[in-house]
């Protein structure tokens, strides 16, 4: 889907999947979460000044620290699987 106000989008899917064996009985549940994150705009290429290119920054600023709290929230799964 693409967003009429703005040419950034982003896309966030969690897809849940849960399998039962007839034999045993046992249920097998698994989730996929997938997250794409629109891209930051290169603030040369953009062409933006004044408050546009306060903006733009601070948007880059705020997709970088979403993508480094997806993948502290990825760590910390891998670990509490391990557990």
């Amino acid at each position: 889907m693409v967003s009429l106000s703005s040419s950034r989008s982003h896309l966030l899917l969690m897809l849940s999947v849960e399998g039962h064996d007839k034999v045993s009985g046992t249920v097998t549940e698994g989730r996929l979460t997938l997250v794409d994150l629109a891209g930051s705009e290169r603030i040369s290429r953009t062409e933006a000044k004044g408050i546009r290119l306060v903006e733009a920054a601070a948007i880059n600023k705020s997709l970088s620290a979403l993508g480094q709290v997806c993948a502290c929230v990825c760590a910390c799964a891998r670990v509490c699987m391990l557990t």
